[in-house]
């Protein structure tokens, strides 16, 4: 059993994959439709589709929140959480909290274009 990684539903595409590409500096591996882009991120994924129309009224109430993926915190682990907050930065993308230091590791919180919460993480072990 592998991981292959998540999919999210994204307000606008094109921005989303500005910040997983140009902020984050992640491959896009595939386009295969108009509505969605793949993204590599190690040995995983990040699938990015545009926010399904005509979808039912509990997806539709969980993606008008301004804040997406309550609960849900992607770890995602780096070399340098320095590197990460300068390149986002320099792409005009805001940190929202970090690098702060937490149980043997420096953390970086950053929300991306459509309210997801990530956690950049670099061990100091």
């Amino acid at each position: 059993m592998r991981f292959q990684g998540n999919l999210l539903y994204v307000r606008d595409l094109e921005a989303s994959v500005r910040f997983y590409e140009g902020g984050l500096g992640l491959p896009v591996v595939a386009r295969p439709a108009p509505h969605m882009a793949i993204v590599g991120l190690g040995n995983g994924r990040v699938f990015l589709h545009a926010d399904p129309e005509g979808a039912p009224a509990w997806l539709t109430e969980a993606l008008d929140r301004k804040v997406r993926g309550v609960g849900v915190l992607p770890h995602i682990e780096v070399d340098s959480v320095a590197a990460v907050k300068a390149r986002l930065e320099a792409e005009g993308f805001e940190v929202s909290l970090g690098p702060v230091e937490e149980h043997g590791y420096l953390r970086l919180y950053v929300y991306d274009p459509s309210g997801y919460n990530l956690v950049f993480v670099q061990s100091l072990v």
